[in-house]
């Protein structure tokens, strides 16, 4: 029986088992996702579910239809501050990616005693930053032109929410 970390009743969120790679792979190419996402290797994600630092997980709706996944690096941080490395949905506009947050944010302040959640943002992504911003990250830095895509540099934004304001 499926495991689900957490869940409302619209969302289940559980480990990524390799058996998922394919769609997350699949998901990394679509066109729309590689605008903001770096694409990692089959290696990669396999290291990282395979790694007790990282938490991989597959987002599922209430078919049990997957519509995303999100990685978390830092779980063994002493500080308790933890990384959302990536959140990337394969279904978009039906208001999923702050359904998800929501339940990424309440798994890691309410049950891991989170004391920070950061994650960083590319400058170009309104969407997901107004979403970020909305959930009460606040804006920590820029990494500027730390990306090379093609012909240009593309800038991170850094984003972290406190225990102390997390609501």
């Amino acid at each position: 029986m499926t495991q689900y970390i957490v869940s409302n009743n619209e969302l289940f969120i559980r480990k990524t088992e390799l058996e998922d790679l394919n769609y997350v792979l699949q998901a990394e190419q679509d066109p729309e996702s590689k605008k903001f996402i770096l694409s990692w290797s089959r290696e990669q994600h396999e290291r990282a579910i395979s790694n007790d630092d990282s938490l991989h997980l597959i987002v599922e709706d209430t078919n049990r239809r997957k519509i995303g996944y999100v990685i978390i690096q830092g779980m063994k941080n002493p500080n308790r501050c933890y990384e959302i490395v990536r959140i990337n949905l394969s279904v978009r506009n039906q208001g999923y990616g702050k359904k998800v947050m929501k339940l990424i944010l309440d798994y890691l302040f309410n049950q891991l005693k989170a004391h920070r959640v950061w994650l960083d943002v590319k400058e170009g992504n309104q969407r997901a930053f107004h979403v970020y911003q909305s959930l009460g990250f606040k804006v920590e830095g820029t990494l500027r032109e730390c990306i090379k895509k093609e012909s240009h540099y593309e800038s991170l934004i850094i984003m972290g929410l406190l225990r102390t304001e997390y609501s």
